[in-house]
C-alpha cells in the first residue's frame, strides 16, 4: 500500500512516526465487516484513510491516498484533537504510579496513595494529564476521586471548627488535609484559603498550631524511623499542655503504640547565637543527623515563639550554644523510649 509505505519511508513525516499507529485492514473480510459498521467515511473509492483516537473517536474517514502536502497536513489536523501524546514508557509510568496508588488507597494509605500518585506531576497537572489514552484516562478519573476526598475532608474540617465542643477535631481534620491534598492543584488554593482563615481568627490560631504539631507527630507514629521525633513532639505537647483535649489525645496515641514515656518538662526559650553571631530565641525542640546510617552532619531543630521551626546544622551554632545543645539533646534522648 503506497500510503503505508509512504508513513514508513518518506523523512518529512519521521516526526510523526510516534504519535500513530499503522493498521491495514483488506476490504473483502469479516475484519472489515466489524470495522465499517462501527466507523463510517467518505468517498467510494481506495484506499480509505481512518484516523481513530485512542479512546476510539473518529478523527478522520475518507476516501484517496492523500498525494502531496494533503497527508502531513491532515495529520496536523487530527493531532489538534489528539490531546497529549505520551510514549510507551511513559504509559508505563503512569500505570505503575496508578496501580500501586490505588493499592495503597484500598489499604486505608491515603497519604501514601497521593503521595505516590503525586509522582506522576513530572509528566502533567494530576487529574489533567490531557491523554485519551486509557490508563492516562484510568489516572484522571483516579486523581479526581482523590480530589473529590479531599473537598470533603476539607468540609468535615470546616463544620467541626465552627463547633466549640469539636474544635481541635476539625483542626486536625485540616491540618491533616493540608499535609495529605495539598500536593492535588484543584486543591491547593482551596487549603491554603481555609488554614490563612483560620490563622486570621485569633480565638482559632493557637488550636491550629498545636494541631499541626500533633498531625505531624501522629504521621511520624507510623514511620519507624519517625517514632523517636513523634515520642518527643507528643511528650512535649502533653508537658506543654497539661489537662487538655491535646494532652489528652497525645497520650492516648502513645499508649496505643507501646510507646508512652515519662513527659519531659517544658523546656524554656533561649537565645541562640550563630558561627557568625546572629541570634534567635528559640526551644530546642529535636535534633537529627543528614546522613543518619554514618551519623554525619549533625544538625538541630529550634522552634520560635511564633510556632515557626528552622533546621539548623550543628557546625553552624557557636561553641556556647553547643554546650547548651548537648544538655537539650541528652534531655531529649533520654525521654525517648
Amino acid at each position: 500500500m503506497a500510503l503505508l509505505n509512504r508513513l514508513q519511508t518518506d523523512q518529512s513525516l519521521a516526526r510523526y512516526a510516534g504519535w500513530f499507529i499503522p493498521l491495514k485492514i483488506e476490504t473483502n473480510g469479516e475484519e472489515w465487516r466489524k470495522w465499517a459498521s462501527q466507523y463510517r467515511h467518505e468517498g467510494s473509492s481506495i484506499p480509505i484513510v481512518f484516523v481513530v483516537r485512542a479512546d476510539g473517536k473518529q478523527l478522520y474517514a475518507r476516501s484517496g491516498s492523500l498525494p502531496g502536502q494533503e497527508l502531513p497536513l491532515m495529520l496536523e489536523q487530527v493531532l489538534s484533537q489528539a490531546g497529549t501524546i505520551y510514549n510507551e514508557q511513559q504509559l508505563q509510568i503512569v500505570k505503575s504510579s496508578l496501580d500501586k496508588s490505588q493499592e495503597l488507597l484500598a489499604a486505608g494509605d491515603t497519604a501514601g496513595a497521593v503521595r505516590e500518585f503525586s509522582k506522576l506531576s513530572k509528566l502533567g497537572a494530576l487529574g489533567q494529564l490531557g491523554s485519551y489514552a486509557q490508563t492516562a484516562v484510568q489516572a484522571d478519573s483516579f486523581a479526581q476521586k482523590l480530589v473529590e476526598q479531599g473537598r470533603t475532608a476539607l468540609t468535615e474540617a470546616n463544620e467541626k471548627l465552627g463547633q466549640d465542643d469539636t474544635r481541635l477535631e476539625g483542626a486536625l481534620v485540616l491540618a491533616e488535609t493540608k499535609r495529605i491534598y495539598s500536593v492535588l492543584t484543584p486543591l491547593k488554593n482551596d487549603i491554603v484559603a481555609a488554614a490563612s482563615a483560620v490563622r486570621a481568627n485569633p480565638e482559632l490560631r493557637d488550636t491550629l498550631k498545636l494541631a499541626e504539631q500533633l498531625d505531624e507527630a501522629r504521621d511520624l507514629l507510623q514511620k519507624p524511623a519517625g517514632q523517636r521525633r513523634a515520642v518527643t513532639a507528643l511528650n512535649r505537647i502533653i508537658a506543654e499542655n497539661p489537662g487538655t483535649p491535646a494532652a489528652k489525645l497525645a497520650g492516648d496515641w502513645l499508649q496505643a503504640e507501646n510507646l508512652a514515656a515519662p513527659a519531659v518538662a517544658a523546656q524554656t526559650f533561649r537565645s541562640w547565637t550563630s558561627d557568625r553571631g546572629t541570634t534567635v530565641e528559640a526551644v530546642l525542640v529535636d535534633f537529627g543527623y543528614g546522613d543518619p546510617a554514618a551519623k554525619k552532619d549533625p544538625f538541630v531543630v529550634l522552634e520560635k515563639r511564633d510556632g515557626q521551626r528552622v533546621t539548623v546544622p550543628w557546625a553552624r551554632l557557636s561553641v556556647e550554644s553547643q554546650e547548651l545543645a548537648k544538655g537539650d539533646v541528652k534531655k531529649i534522648r533520654e525521654a525517648a523510649p
